[in-house]
């Protein structure tokens, strides 16, 4: 395999580099849906159906990833590109490129040892790398793995002192973005979880000790971290060193609220730092977010984890960049799958994508956390290269909200 030269600079503040996909792993893991069908076969069915699942007949899932197929964009030849870069400026500062790691519930539960190795990686490359507040690490252990790269998500319960909390400690710790997570104000079902008998956090029984039986490499790396409970959350519960029972009785106690305009307003007075709004579809509640006071938006419909019938969320893009009115960036996350998907997103306005399967299952794909996350990572870097190359973009700002280059 001939390796082809990174286009990618080093960026201005030196804190990371792009790196280059792993040329062993390209053999069988070039593209996304390659990954997550090879990440499936590795994980128990259970766990890997929650891991994929979407809510309902999972139509809003397939229409996230159908919707960016239908974007066809016009390249453009005969330039100069001899400064290319993929860097791209946020929140003052400049990242390696516009892609990071979007919130993942559980996500070392799913494939053992994941957080810990994206977020390395994503401190090594110079990319965001969310938090989930559902992480099985604790948010003191993340932002060591990336004290430049972190962000914090938060989610508003019912019971707001955990949240509260959890804003405190990411103060403390030294995290400078917060993001809000807000389009799950209800619970949504889940049919593959049903289906599968799956729950979070996972009960241990026969069948599921079968399924565990029939993924040799995911039970090696589980065994070697027993015990996979969220630690942003084990200390607000009855009982922290009740396990399960105890986490359990916790989420159905505490619950996730539907937060408005007050709960906002707790929120971005508890925090002094740079506040997303992570979840909005809707023109009207982006203007609502901005003049309440975020400093960002991020257009998501969950995944398709949520609402089925949501729309795709790179189509409620453009609507959401014009109610911003450069005001605010706005990113995108869901249905993320190639670093052309993100370019299609910088043409229709977006700042910036994150995306969360992806990642999390070249971890699981490669047999190998640390490994997996820094293929991931490469894959993204060189794919957002050359498609910003074959569009003769010099730089993403360069692309952004350009719908001239999209073709009608």
């Amino acid at each position: 395999m001939v390796k082809r030269p990174n286009m990618l600079n080093r960026d201005d503040d030196g804190a990371g580099e792009a790196q280059a996909p792993d040329p062993g792993l390209m053999r069988r893991l070039p593209l996304f849906t390659d990954i997550l069908e090879a990440a499936y076969r590795r994980i128990p069915r259970r766990v890997g159906g929650y891991f994929l699942g979407g809510a309902d007949s999972e139509g809003g899932l397939a229409e996230n990833c159908a919707a960016f197929q239908r974007i066809r964009l016009v390249p453009r030849y005969g330039v100069d590109l001899s400064q290319r870069t993929s860097r791209a400026d946020l929140f003052g500062r400049t990242y390696s490129a516009p892609i990071g790691v979007a919130p993942l519930g559980y996500s070392s539960a799913i494939w053992p040892g994941s957080e810990q190795a994206l977020a390395t990686a994503a401190q090594r490359a110079n990319v965001p790398y969310i938090t989930s507040m559902f992480a099985i690490e604790p948010l003191d252990n993340i932002i060591r793995y990336a004290p430049d790269v972190a962000w914090m998500q938060l989610y508003y319960f019912k019971d707001k002192q955990p949240s509260l909390d959890v804003i405190e400690r990411a103060k403390r710790a030294g995290y400078k973005v917060l993001v809000l997570t807000v389009d799950s104000p209800v619970y949504s079902k889940r049919t593959r979880d049903h289906r599968n008998g799956m729950q979070f956090p996972p009960v241990v029984t026969p069948s599921l000790l079968a399924e565990v039986a029939m993924t040799p490499r995911w039970s090696l790396e589980y065994l070697k971290r027993p015990h996979p409970l969220p630690g942003n959350l084990m200390p607000y519960t009855l009982d922290p060193q009740g396990g399960t029972k105890a986490l359990q009785e916790f989420l159905a106690r505490t619950q996730i609220e539907a937060i408005g305009l007050g709960e906002f307003a707790e929120v971005r007075k508890a925090w002094p730092g740079t506040l997303v709004v992570k979840g909005l579809q809707h023109p009207k509640d982006a203007e609502a977010a901005v003049a309440a006071g975020a400093d960002g938006i991020i257009v998501s419909n969950h995944g398709g984890r949520q609402f089925d019938a949501a729309p795709a969320a790179i189509d409620s893009l453009p609507a959401i960049v014009d109610a911003a009115g450069g005001k605010v960036p706005v990113m995108l996350d869901s249905g993320v799958r190639s670093g052309l998907d993100v370019v299609r997103a910088l043409v229709r306005g977006a700042h910036f994508c994150f995306a969360g399967r992806p990642f999390l299952a070249t971890c699981a794909a490669a047999g190998d956390a640390g490994r997996g996350a820094r293929h991931a990572m490469g894959l993204f870097h060189d794919e957002i290269a050359t498609a910003l190359g074959q569009l003769g973009a010099a730089s993403p700002a360069a692309l952004r909200g350009d719908r001239a280059r999209e073709w009608r």
